[in-house]
């Protein structure tokens, strides 16, 4: 099989290499093949970039140079820009320019032209949404002075200034979408990483702890895909919710650190999880607490922004250090992958805050989508890559416990046991066959249990177990008749158990615990219930053993293999108390909350 399974991958990894070659020899043809691409039209639409005169409230005038700035005036204040026309205007020729949160009028000979203010109308904001304007110049405007006044209630927007453009709307159009295309495609290309995510989660449900992992990791790219389209500045055209873009860019900062910090609680180490839910936590209360600021008037989102990026710079500043500790500090294997995207996305995001911080809003929104691209590739890459590691490793598991039941129950089934339970029958049929009979009874519901182990791999009820508990003590019972005695001190029994576990235990209490002294003794089996726990004690006053030496014994494969089964299956606890002459106590402590596969290791727990 082993043979037969290398045999598979190697043809596997043949055929990706062989079409991997075809596809560079593919693209080195099409390179040599290529040809020139016919000459571009002449576009007719211009940037108007020098001749603008910024007159303030005082009617004092300075000439500007650079069009793509800000100035330096308080909020509230209009700022009032001046140029001329060119000379010649042909018909449906439009200025355009954009707007950052401000209210815009143009005029053309102090006549007003074009307003866009709708301050006003908005339920919550102050500001006039960020938009592009576009401004039909009519011929008779030709060599004429035309005036932009922008108005804006926020210090962050007043006195921002853009590059204004002029000509036909369809060339000024393509001028514009051409040149904001890249960060578009990136978010359309986010949220689309996004959507495939969220159905690869909806694939993957059966596994709880996966299942939530990527719900986590498609919400928070689904978040970054939102601010990432929302600050493309595309026209209107591509954008059907642009009034809403200002808004909804606001509000993903705020609520971008809680998918993250549910995300990485699920990724990183359980000894993160306290740290990176009271981020979850501060993020939340960040938001509702913002939010309730604007709803009431006191602040606007835009003016409460210092709070999201503070949350923002802990959630990946705690991820980063999380990411180092775990991979140089407490010996763990930290995701590389992860770590690299993190350390990119961070580093970009500390200079665009640089730039938002400083007024140069031109350079703001170009460094971060790049970097979130990068980071979410990796991660993207480092989540699928953990996705078949894990699925290897449950298969590879399936096969681990497949082996193991049939080595239990084959090392429970010993011959030497079936050789003196059938020579004990054999002696009793003809001196007592009612106790043959029972027996015989006893000894083929033992083997029925044993059995049907191999194939039986969900939990049981307690009560089913103890039936093959009392099955395998009723015939020991009539071979050990005056030597052993066994107490039931049954509680509880409607708890679930994995099959053959406590069986085990029971029969090593009695052929390694008081057959080994020639008085025999007592086995007690007990079961309890607690707030958050059921037990189940097996407990002998027998020869006793010194565990730490017991447990480094490789043939006692059966108890690790029991508490192996119970840890990784149950989330149950199986603890051995013993020692020399005193006996020997095994406990067994089965979480309440075990809910028949449903249980959620409290080590590893995913909102």
């Amino acid at each position: 099989m082993k043979l037969d399974e290398t045999k598979r991958v190697k043809g596997m990894r043949a055929r990706f290499l062989l079409v991997v070659f075809c596809m560079v020899f593919v693209l080195l043809i099409a390179v040599l093949d290529r040809a020139e691409i016919p000459p571009e039209p002449q576009c007719s639409s211009i940037e108007i970039e020098k001749g603008w005169i910024y007159r303030d409230t005082e009617g004092n005038c300075r000439k500007i140079t650079v069009l793509n700035g800000k100035l330096n005036t308080p909020a509230g204040e209009t700022i009032r820009l001046e140029n001329k026309l060119p000379q010649t205007v042909h018909s449906g020729m439009f200025l355009c320019f954009r707007s950052s949160q401000q209210s815009v009028r143009v005029l053309v000979d102090e006549k007003q032209i074009y307003e866009y203010d709708t301050s006003d109308l908005r339920l919550f904001s102050r500001a006039t949404p960020s938009a592009w304007n576009f401004v039909p110049i009519s011929q008779e405007s030709a060599g004429k002075t035309v005036a932009i006044e922008t108005v804006s209630p926020y210090k962050q927007s007043s006195g921002q200034l853009n590059r204004v453009f002029f000509g036909p709307y369809s060339e000024v159009e393509l001028y514009i979408i051409n040149s904001q295309l890249p960060q578009f495609i990136i978010s359309l290309f986010i949220m689309i990483m996004a959507v495939f995510f969220f159905f690869l989660s909806l694939w993957l449900k059966k596994t709880k702890d996966i299942g939530n992992i990527l719900d986590s990791l498609c919400l928070f790219i689904l978040l970054v895909g939102i601010w990432v389209f929302s600050e493309s500045k595309m026209p209107p055209v591509f954008s059907g919710l642009s009034m809403m873009e200002p808004s909804i860019t606001f509000f993903v900062l705020f609520l971008m650190p809680m998918p993250y910090a549910d995300y990485m609680s699920c990724r990183l180490h359980p000894r993160h999880q306290k740290a990176l839910s009271l981020l979850f936590y501060a993020a939340f209360t960040n938001t509702v607490v913002c939010t309730l600021i604007q709803i009431c008037g006191a602040a606007d989102m835009i003016e409460l922004l210092p709070a999201a990026h503070v949350m923002l710079i802990l959630t990946a500043g705690y991820t980063l250090t999380a990411l180092v500790y775990d991979r140089y500090t407490a010996g763990g294997n930290g995701d590389i992958l992860e770590f690299t995207g993190l350390m990119i996305l961070f580093l970009c995001g500390v200079v665009e805050l640089g730039f938002f911080y400083r007024n140069d809003l031109e350079d703001t929104g170009t460094l971060v989508p790049l970097g979130i691209l990068v980071y979410l590739i990796l991660i993207s890459g480092s989540a699928v890559r953990n996705l078949l590691r894990r699925t290897a490793r449950t298969e590879e598991l399936s096969r681990e416990l497949q082996d193991s039941r049939v080595k239990l129950m084959v090392g429970q089934i010993q011959p030497h046991f079936i050789y003196n339970t059938l020579g004990a029958i054999q002696a009793y049929i003809m001196k007592s066959p009612n106790t043959a009979y029972k027996m015989v009874q006893d000894f083929s519901d033992y083997l029925r249990a044993n059995i049907q182990s191999i194939t039986r791999t969900d939990p049981i009820l307690f009560s089913e177990e103890l039936k093959h508990i009392r099955a395998y003590t009723d015939i020991e019972l009539v071979r050990f008749r005056n030597r052993i005695q066994v107490v039931y001190e049954i509680g509880p029994k409607d708890f679930l158990i994995l099959p053959l576990t406590v069986q085990p235990l029971v029969e090593n209490a009695i052929k390694h615990g008081l057959c080994k002294q020639p008085e025999g003794g007592i086995l007690w089996i007990r079961t309890l219930e607690e707030e958050k726990n059921y037990l189940v004690i097996v407990e002998d006053n027998g020869i006793g053993f010194d565990v730490s030496e017991i447990m480094g014994e490789k043939d006692n494969f059966g108890l690790m293999n029991i508490q192996k089964r119970l840890k990784s299956q149950m989330g149950a606890e199986v603890k051995i108390e013993s020692a020399p002459g005193k006996g020997t106590r095994v406990t067994v402590t089965i979480p309440r909350d075990f809910l028949g596969g449903g249980y959620i290791y409290k080590n590893n727990t995913c909102r």
